[in-house]
């Protein structure tokens, strides 16, 4: 109860790395020296360590585009990270947060109960999901865009978490779906106890500029929908993830 972080690490480091005369002597193995990527119990350990009296946030989404990379930003910067991931999740997305030294925690947006379990001994949430691009069973705009988001802001509100950054779109004049659950979303966490930052980012270069939908440069072919003549405005998720990780911390 006594040592602070650094005193931590060292230990950690004796434990895994000891000095070569901790090994001397008849019958001592045979020193092994670790080259590589650490193991993941290594990372944990060592991220635990690393995260010391810092605030827990939240990822919901962490397996997305945007998710991923806001974890691997929070985490570069020594925040620890909590990611709320899905066993039908990508796989390799679980690996690279566990690379991290994420925390992994099981739940789904369509369970409020797991969303609760989630948000205890959280400091603040980003919440990225959304069912528009990694749709499963049961996904859909109504039950993850507006009553799951609706849920995990409740969650959180009841937890005790200080700050929620959310990440929407901007607004149209028209109404649809995806709009309308947007909207309602925003709306609740305006009205939210907690401090809050919604981002509205435009149109994710990576996304819609990729042969998926239509545009391939390699092969001299794009989609234009409508007369090709509007103005777009497009942005890179990696610039989005660094306002997202930004906004954790931001005071103003």
């Amino acid at each position: 109860s006594h040592l602070d972080a650094a005193d931590a690490q060292k230990a950690l480091l004796f434990i895994v790395r000891p000095p070569a005369a901790t090994l001397r002597g008849a019958g001592a193995p045979r020193r092994r020296t670790c080259s590589g990527t650490p193991g993941v119990a290594y990372a944990r350990l060592r991220a635990a360590i690393n995260h010391w009296g810092r605030s827990m946030i939240l990822v919901v989404g962490a397996t997305g585009i945007l998710g991923n990379e806001i974890c691997r930003r929070l985490a570069s910067r020594g925040d620890p990270v909590r990611a709320l991931v899905r066993p039908t999740s990508n796989a390799e997305r679980i690996a690279q947060l566990n690379a991290l030294g994420a925390e992994l925690v099981w739940g789904d947006l369509k369970n409020a109960a797991s969303l609760r379990d989630a948000c205890r001994g959280v400091d603040a949430v980003v919440s990225t999901a959304s069912s528009t691009l990694t749709r499963q069973e049961g996904d859909s705009i109504e039950s993850v865009d507006r009553q799951g988001q609706l849920d995990l802001i409740a969650a959180a509100d009841g937890a005790g978490v200080e700050r929620f950054v959310l990440i929407s779109f901007p607004g149209s004049a028209e109404s649809f779906p995806l709009q309308d659950a947007k909207r309602a979303v925003e709306d609740r966490l305006r009205n939210a106890r907690m401090v809050h930052v919604i981002l509205q980012p435009t149109c994710f270069m990576e996304i819609w500029l990729s042969p998926a939908l239509g545009f391939d440069p390699a092969n001299a072919s794009a989609r234009i929908l409508g007369s090709g003549t509007n103005a777009v405005s497009w942005i890179s998720f990696l610039d989005v993830a660094a306002f997202a990780a930004a906004a954790v911390h931001e005071p103003n």
